[in-house]
Parts: C-alpha cells; structure tokens; sequence
C-alpha cells in the first residue's frame, strides 16, 4: 500500500461549524478555547487549532433546543454553557492522524494508515 500524499501543506487548519443532524456543535469557550462538542467525545483546542484536551460528552448534556430545527440558541437550564461561556461558532483546527485512538475514532479518516497505527 502506498502511504498517503496531502495536498494541503502540515500547518493548514480545517474549519468545523455545528451540524446537529451529525451530533456536533461547534464554538469558543473561556480562555480563547474553541470546543468541538461531538457524539463521543468533547475535544478542547486553543486558538491556534491545538488540541488541548478531551473529556467525556456527559459532562457537556445538549439542550434540547439544540437539536430542533432550525436550532434556537436558549440553553434550557443546561449550565456548562453559562460556566464555560460557550458561543456557538466556526472553530479551525489542525488534523490529527496521530493523536490517540479515541479522537481519530470519529476524526474524519484518509486513505492509508495513520502514523504509528499497525
């Protein structure tokens, strides 16, 4: 198998945006942290696409105003928004091929393995 060729250049950062049909929200937090709030975990990048940390989503319950649609922007009681500042937005990222299983397990894939993967 061949390895795989990028075209876009290691420094290139890939916008996300919220897609409720797909189970994600997107958008900043306190501390210049951008959120990428997914169906399985919770990744924390700062605000030049780093990832940070990860956590588990049931720390982080979606108000049920979030998955209608069109989405509202109340927060229906659900307090980590207020605490964390959340503002629904874009965030910019760096791919990650070669962080731990648990973020690539729903990172979009591309052909060939990732460095390190057996």
């Amino acid at each position: 198998m061949h390895d795989p060729y990028y075209v876009r250049p290691p420094d290139y950062r890939y916008t996300l945006v919220s897609e409720p049909a797909y189970g994600w929200w997107t958008g900043t937090i306190t501390g210049n942290e951008q959120m990428l709030l997914g169906p399985v975990r919770v990744l924390v990048f700062d605000e030049d696409g780093n990832l940070r940390r990860t956590e588990e989503t049931k720390s982080y319950p979606i108000p049920a105003e979030w998955e209608e649609i069109p989405p509202r922007q109340e927060h229906g009681g659900v307090r980590w928004i207020a605490e964390a500042a959340f503002k629904d937005g874009s965030v910019f990222i760096e791919k990650y091929l070669d962080r731990p299983r648990h973020v690539r397990s729903w990172m979009p894939r591309y052909p060939g393995r990732a460095p390190g993967e057996a």
